[in-house]
This record gives structure tokens, sequence and C-alpha cells, in this order.
């Protein structure tokens, strides 16, 4: 909480001096400066951030490290190890990543993950997030937020005068109306949140799809769909309404079904 604290600080006090030195550009600006932000974070987060709470060290399981190093070589992607972490101090929750960059790339999986769950199910995890890697979903999720945080930006750059006049401020980098622009600022993105989250299900069914194929463990998969379910308390199958809304992944219970139809030699949607 203190980190984001001091994060967020920052870069709000940035977007008022960006604000008040470049009245007419400012939104454009500050867009750029999200992009480069997120950037920043997603290669820093997991190498920097990640080790300052949790500890991590080589998986005991050496089978289960080097069937995860063939899998990565199957994928023509360089790995330099298998760490686990000590993620289950703070939630049941399992979770694996594909973190770093060169020789520094490495595959975490949460402590919990590597104990209660098969060797099998682990690897559906990682060739999820291989895919995730070999098909460059975060840059494609961090240029549709771009696109989208212009848009936000460029509301809020029309609607900032008008803020001000009715609150009476002398500007709009006055931090007298800051509540009124992040109310605002809400609003803009409940409205366009649906559309990054449809395309981060996109992503996601794709994901899923390269990993059923690269590892061929549908039952493994279905089985591992069922876990999540149970500990991460999901709605397997939320009103359609609600998804489109909420949900970045698709329904366990359309993970579920896609697999269940997979078939390595059709092409699928």
């Amino acid at each position: 909480m203190v980190l984001s604290f001091i994060v967020s600080a920052l870069l709000v006090e940035s977007l008022y001096l960006t604000a008040r030195s470049f009245p007419s550009t400012w939104w454009f600006l500050a867009s750029i400066g999200w992009f480069v932000f997120s950037v920043v974070l997603t290669k820093i987060f997991p190498v920097l951030i990640i080790p300052i709470f949790y500890q991590s060290r080589k998986i005991d399981d050496c089978p289960l490290r080097q069937s995860i190093k063939d899998m990565t070589n199957r994928a023509n992607i360089k790995l330099d190890d298998v760490f686990e972490i000590n993620l289950s101090k703070n939630t049941k929750k399992s979770n694996a990543a594909l973190v770093g960059w060169g020789d520094t790339r490495r595959v975490l999986l949460a402590d919990n993950l590597v104990r209660e769950f098969t060797s099998d199910e682990i690897l559906v995890v990682v060739g999820h997030e291989l895919a995730h890697y070999k098909h460059r979903h975060i840059w494609k999720l961090v240029t549709a937020s771009f696109i989208l945080t212009v848009i936000s930006f460029g509301i809020l750059y029309i609607s900032a005068p008008y803020t001000a006049s009715i609150l009476r401020a002398g500007n709009i980098y006055d931090i007298a109306i800051f509540p009124a622009l992040s109310f605002i600022f809400l609003l803009i993105n409940i409205v366009l949140q649906p559309f990054i989250n449809g395309y981060s299900r996109m992503l996601e069914r794709e994901a899923d799809l390269y990993a059923l194929k690269l590892t061929g463990l549908k039952d493994a998969f279905i089985s591992l769909m069922d876990k999540f379910s149970i500990k991460n308390l999901s709605d397997t199958n939320p009103p359609r309404i609600i998804e489109i809304m909420l949900y970045d992944h698709p329904p366990i219970s359309k993970r579920i079904e896609m697999a269940r139809h997979f078939n390595p030699a059709k092409k699928h949607k």
C-alpha cells in the first residue's frame, strides 16, 4: 500500500505538472506518459518488485523442472530456470508467470500451485503463460490500453473546463477539482472497460488453445479449470452482462467447453 501510494502520488503530480505546462496538449502527453509507465512497469515489476515481497527459490521437483524446460524449448523460448515463490502467505489463489527477459527470463510458480496441483496441470498453466509471451499478448493489451487511455484523457480534456467552471476553480489544474476529475475519469473507464475486457478474453482464449496444442493435455486442462473454480471461488457460468462488464478471462464453463471440443488437427477460431 505504501509503494502504491508513492507511485500514485508521483503519477498525479506528473499529470498536474503536464496540465499546467502544456494546457492544450496535456491530455495526449499524459496518455504517452501512461503508456511509457505501463511498459516500464511490465518490465520491472516481476524482476524488481515481486522479489521485495516474495522469496523465490529453484523448485525441488527436478522432473517437473525438466518438463517445463523441455516445453519452453519446444516453444523456442529461452529460459534461465524455474522458480517457486511463497505466494500462499497472502492468498489461496495459485498462479504462474513467465518473467524477465534475455538471460534472466524465468518461470515463477506459486508454492501452492506446486503443492496442490499435478505436474500435468502445472504444465498446462505454464503453457498458457508461454502463449502470452509467444503471441505478444502483453504488448497487444498495453497498446489497446493506450488507445483507450487517449480516448479517456481526450474526454477528460473536453470536460475539464466545464467542471472547473461549475466548481468555480481558476484552472483545470486546480487541485480542488481533482475529486471531480477522478470521478469523471472513473465513469469514462466504466464505459470503456468492457471493450478492453472483451479483447483480453479473446487473447486468453488464444492462450488456452496454444496451451492445449503445446501440451496435448486436454484432461489436465479440464481438471485444472475445475480446481481453479473451487480455489478462486469463481462463478463458473455468470450472466452474459456480468461477463461483458467484469470478466477479462472467459468464464470457467466456456474454457472447459472449449477444451472438451478441442481437436489439435482442427483450426479453432
